[in-house]
């Protein structure tokens, strides 16, 4: 009597890869998590109607090099998604930026941070937020980074790995001309 059939065996087998995989990726995305860390930064005080400079910066605090996609980031060239919640004294403020759809990543999308490295980028919210209210405002990230790795990249979009920052919230005031 045959106990274990050529069938069973092959399941157990492709069980036993698929989970050693799916352990190896969750503990490597969290190392990888560990490692990023961000930073925001704005004045303490702006005009309304003047420019809302504020630098975003990335992290990378452990040993090994990271290929981090920049898809809705303010790392990316240009606005494409509400990524920041921001309060004002009348609540959230509106996203007036542009709203893209897209396929698979291409190399040019990824930005290579080095162990101990930092990619910054400063960014004009006045271009897409109207900060016409004078009073307390608040800055969230709310986004999140698509793909994360230290492996060959473009990868296909099975092998992403997302990762959410937990960038500080900041804030500033904006003050009426004179």
């Amino acid at each position: 009597m045959q106990i274990f059939s050529f069938a069973w065996a092959a399941r157990c087998f492709c069980f036993l890869i698929f989970f050693s995989y799916t352990a190896f990726s969750f503990a490597s995305s969290l190392t990888i998590k560990n490692d990023l860390h961000c930073r925001i930064t704005v004045p303490a005080t702006v005009r309304a109607g003047a420019a809302v400079s504020v630098k975003f910066e990335l992290f990378n605090h452990g040993r090994r090099a990271l290929n981090v996609l920049m898809w809705n980031t303010p790392i990316e060239a240009g606005f494409f998604a509400p990524y920041l919640s921001i309060t004002g004294p009348d609540g959230e403020l509106e996203y007036g930026g542009a709203m893209m759809k897209r396929g698979a990543p291409e190399r040019a999308d990824y930005a290579r941070i080095k162990p101990g490295g930092t990619l910054m980028k400063t960014v004009n919210l006045a271009e897409i937020y109207q900060f016409n209210r004078a009073g307390r405002h608040n800055i969230k990230y709310v986004g999140k980074l698509f793909d994360v790795t230290t492996e060959k990249i473009p990868r296909s979009l099975e092998q992403h790995v997302a990762i959410a920052l937990n960038c500080p919230d900041v804030a500033f005031d904006v003050i009426l001309k004179d």
